[in-house]
């Protein structure tokens, strides 16, 4: 019963957690953030630059959404 009760407890709270997250900052990105890259959207660099080698072609950020997130974060930081 003890077992059942944990389970129980944790699973609400969680839900709790989820919802307030989801709530506040979310889960996920918007599809322009997605679609530039979320390592340069979020952290202002790439994560592995391996070339674009696991990228198929057309898949991987273009340089112009590339420059346009830069761009982004950089007015946001400005004082």
């Amino acid at each position: 019963m003890a077992a059942f009760s944990v389970l129980g407890f944790s699973f609400v709270v969680t839900l709790v957690i989820a919802f307030v997250i989801q709530k506040t900052i979310g889960f996920r990105l918007s599809a322009e953030k997605e679609a530039a890259g979320i390592d340069v959207v979020e952290h202002a660099e790439v994560a592995y630059d391996l070339e674009g080698s696991l990228h198929a072609p057309g898949t991987g950020p273009t340089p112009e959404a590339v420059i346009a997130a830069a761009e982004r974060l950089t007015a946001k930081a400005a004082p």
